[in-house]
């Protein structure tokens, strides 16, 4: 009998060892991905024209977004409207030409679609501009580029570690009483002496 209880001491010994190396496992999660804005450009007066400028790397993600201001009524916003984005590199080239539908919720004007991301080829000073058309006016433009944050290590087991520790103390318990040898009582033998 005890060397079975030795044995399942042994076994839930190593099942312990098991469970607290899982607990203090560590986890590393997923980048998380924020949108940074470079450059902004707001106005109390809605207007249809609005520009605004940015310094970005040869790589970097970005992309251009807008708010819309009051429409003059709802009646007046024809179907159509849409926001038009340009945006022009640092050498002057045309680098994308974006048509963002606008569209009625609840009466009032809203982007009916994700604003268009881009990758910037090369360094320097990027222009963008947005025009609305068919009804729809502009209070903000902005450049805004994709910022990658690394997240600090998880330790999503850490549950493991009370049943690692209650194991390796039931374990340690068995192990002991299985290992005690027991003291075997000495039975004297009578000694036959020759007659």
């Amino acid at each position: 009998m005890r060397k079975n209880l030795l044995a399942f001491g042994i076994l839930l010994l190593f099942l312990g060892l098991i469970f607290m190396s899982y607990s203090s496992m560590p986890v590393k999660p997923e980048p998380q991905k924020k949108w940074d804005t470079v450059n902004k450009n707001e106005i109390q007066e809605p207007t249809i024209d609005m520009f605004v400028e940015g310094n970005l790397t040869a790589g970097d993600t970005f992309k251009v977004t807008f708010s819309l201001g009051p429409s003059y009524s709802s009646s007046y916003m024809m179907e159509g409207a849409s926001v038009l984005i340009n945006i022009t590199e640092p050498n002057g080239y045309p680098k994308q030409i974006a048509d963002v539908a606008i569209e009625l919720v609840n009466g009032r004007p809203a982007i009916a679609a994700p604003f268009p991301v881009s990758l910037a080829n090369v360094t320097g000073t990027y222009n963008a501009t947005a025009r609305a058309i068919w009804g729809v006016t502009l209070i903000r433009i902005a450049i805004e580029k994709m910022k990658i944050e690394e997240r600090d290590l998880e330790y999503p087991n850490g549950a493991f570690l009370p049943v690692g520790s209650a194991t390796l103390l039931v374990g340690a318990g068995a192990s002991f009483f299985g290992a005690k040898v027991s003291k075997r009582k000495k039975i004297r033998r009578k000694q036959h002496w020759p007659k």
